[in-house]
């Protein structure tokens, strides 16, 4: 039996519904949305429940398939502070994209939050979520399997879900990246960024750092990792005097995000190693990062646009049939691309 609820308790969530009325989230889903066919007996129970509690479901749950707004809402995280380079080509991508399947885009860029999801679903205005900066543990998981509303997530977390996912693969670009380091005469590593809080966090920052490791273990070249308190210049300058001490061990130092090869490629050379003499640095970045810097950046590119549009796409699908199996899809990066900040030791 769920616990009474005062009058300054938040409203019922459909997992309220669920814990009264002794039946499974997915269950109370699929009485609302008619989509899979329940049995009298625990249809009414559910039905009591909301009564009960006075749950408010969507205005048009019960008819998902008829009952369009023609919106969808995409959930980006920008924080103070954001490396926006790197998310905006996303939010571009999903809009144009949506557009032409004639859909529009209503952003959600407050921080991750269940409550946010559960009442922007409550409300009524779209027709389903696009879900960026999911986190390992990420509480709107939970929900979103829950929700009436179809939902795609553009990351991974830990646990196995029945949503749709796009992601890429993070192991994969990190292979690529080290085959051309160990090709090019490399024989140390130095992996610099990702603090530890995003470390922890984010399964694709996790990805990445294993597909280094395992790639560096298998060509013989020894890989470390500095990863600063945050992303500030003070927290990477603390680190770039460490790594400067391996200048001659035929290094390549590695890093992601557009802002971090700048602080990198700054604070190298103001330590007094020359970039594609001395060291090598690269990039996990979008292409078109690659000519701000003194030098053009060895990269292997991120895939905005791809990545994006696969998302719509799905959601798309599901709008279109919500009964088709829920898929995980990985995809691929380009291939690998040595410039100028790549020292070759074998020349």
């Amino acid at each position: 039996m769920a616990q009474s609820r005062t009058k300054k308790s938040s409203l019922p969530t459909s997992k309220d519904v669920a814990q009264y009325a002794g039946v499974s989230q997915s269950t109370v889903s699929y009485v609302l949305t008619g989509s899979k066919k329940i049995s009298d007996a625990t249809r009414q129970k559910v039905e009591e429940a909301m009564k009960v509690l006075g749950y408010q479901p969507h205005r048009g749950a019960r008819a998902l398939r008829t009952s369009k707004t023609g919106l969808i809402v995409l959930m980006v995280y920008l924080a103070a502070g954001s490396d926006t380079f790197e998310t905006v080509p996303y939010i571009d991508a999903i809009t144009q994209e949506a557009q032409k399947h004639g859909y529009e885009v209503v952003l959600s860029t407050g921080k991750p939050s269940a409550t946010v999801l559960e009442e922007l679903s409550r409300r009524g205005f779209c027709d389903g979520f696009i879900i960026m900066d999911i986190s390992r543990e990420d509480e709107r998981v939970s929900l979103a399997q829950s929700l009436h509303l179809p939902v795609v997530l553009m990351g991974r977390p830990n646990q196995s879900v029945d949503l749709d996912i796009v992601d890429v693969d993070a192991r994969y670009a990190a292979f690529q990246i080290i085959e051309d380091l160990a090709h090019t005469g490399h024989q140390s590593v130095a992996v610099l960024g990702g603090n530890e809080g995003m470390f922890a966090e984010r399964f694709f920052v996790t990805e990445f750092h294993q597909g280094l490791t395992d790639a560096a273990n298998k060509h013989g070249l020894k890989i470390e990792f500095f990863r600063p308190k945050n992303s500030s210049w003070q927290a990477m300058e603390e680190i770039v005097p460490k790594i400067a001490a391996k200048r001659d061990e035929r290094l390549a130092v590695v890093t992601r995000t557009p802002r971090s090869c700048k602080q990198a490629y700054r604070l190298l050379e103001g330590a007094g190693l020359k970039i594609g003499e001395d060291v090598t640095l690269v990039g996990y970045c979008a292409d078109r990062a690659v000519d701000d810097y003194p030098l053009p950046l060895s990269n292997i590119s991120t895939i905005a646009t791809e990545h994006s549009v696969l998302a719509v796409q799905s959601l798309i699908a599901r709008l279109k049939d919500p009964q088709i199996p829920y898929v995980t899809t990985l995809l691929k990066a380009p291939p690998f691309q040595r410039r100028a900040t790549t020292v070759n030791w074998k020349k």
